[in-house]
């Protein structure tokens, strides 16, 4: 068994998914009981031990959520947005307990670098996920985390202003949806027959079956990132500018989930691309950007961007 598998934190973890009856908010008191403990253990040196529980506690939900469907994953998101609303106190002082500056547990210390390395280890050990004969196993595991993160996303707060690539909540994700984008939507290096095949593609439709919503979001504030953010266009695209959630590179995206769906003979990932699409297509139809216009009069609503608008 793996170590992080043995931990309480995991037990924990894994007690709330697998359990229907079990309530979010009272396995994250039994995480804070797990803290208090810890404090006691590793006395006087307190944030470290409340340290190990928060290294432990990522580390077991990013196994977690990597080997678990999507499905699955709603009572561990609402576990993370439970968990930034409490806080470990000093016991003698009373005060918010920090660890290198982050407060247990409002700033979610250990979430930002496990999930980000798990992400970058792409299921396992590195691979190129666009790579068609990646390892099935780690194949599902990137694309199950992408599904999680994508959840996560759209379930956290939008800061003001809206439209400052930096002032985001510690758990909106965004950027990363356009990293994913960039390899599998944004890709000449490979060909069609080889990127619909691929974790990267999977790990696209998931960005968009659950934070489609958020996504569009960023397009309408027209949320653009700073230099060597990774939000620069892929290989497809030499002659764009994009540097963030453009208008027109939503629709790319979406034009180039259709030209994956159309050959697509696998049916899981078939699946994934119609949905994704269909997705992209109810956002935009029920909150369409400034710049939109939809037309009802033929009975089946049609998207027009501005150059296409009619009188």
């Amino acid at each position: 068994m793996d170590p992080i598998e043995s931990s309480e934190e995991y037990k924990i973890l894994h007690t709330l998914v697998h359990y229907p009856e079990a309530r979010v908010a009272g396995y994250v008191n039994q995480l804070i009981d797990q803290c208090h403990m810890a404090m006691a253990i590793h006395a006087p040196r307190l944030e470290h031990g409340v340290g190990c529980v928060d290294a432990n506690l990522f580390l077991a939900l990013t196994e977690l959520v990597q080997v678990l469907d999507p499905s699955k994953h709603d009572k561990l998101v609402q576990f993370v947005h439970e968990l930034e609303k409490r806080t470990v106190l000093h016991p003698d002082t009373g005060k918010v307990l920090e660890f290198q500056g982050s407060a247990f547990f409002t700033d979610l210390p250990g979430l930002g670098w496990s999930e980000l390395e798990a992400w970058d280890m792409r299921g396992g050990s590195w691979h190129d996920v666009t790579d068609p004969d990646m390892d099935p196993k780690e194949q599902d595991r990137w694309v199950n985390l992408n599904a999680f993160v994508a959840q996560l996303t759209q379930a956290s707060e939008l800061r003001e202003p809206f439209h400052d690539p930096l002032q985001v909540h510690r758990t909106d994700r965004s950027l990363r949806a356009i990293w994913v984008m960039v390899e599998a939507l944004e890709n000449s290096r490979r060909p069609l027959r080889e990127l619909v095949k691929s974790a990267a593609v999977r790990a696209a439709c998931m960005w968009f079956i659950y934070a489609a919503d958020r996504l569009l979001t960023k397009v309408d504030i027209q949320v653009r990132y700073p230099e060597h953010f990774g939000a620069e266009p892929g290989s497809r695209y030499p002659e764009k500018k994009w540097t963030g959630h453009e208008l027109d590179r939503w629709m790319e995206w979406m034009q180039n989930l259709g030209g994956l769906k159309n050959g697509c003979v696998e049916p899981r990932t078939l699946g994934l691309l119609m949905k994704a699409q269909d997705r992209m297509f109810e956002v935009m139809i029920q909150s369409p950007p400034c710049d939109v216009h939809i037309d009802l009069k033929g009975g089946k609503p049609v998207i027009l961007l501005p150059r296409d608008s009619v009188d």
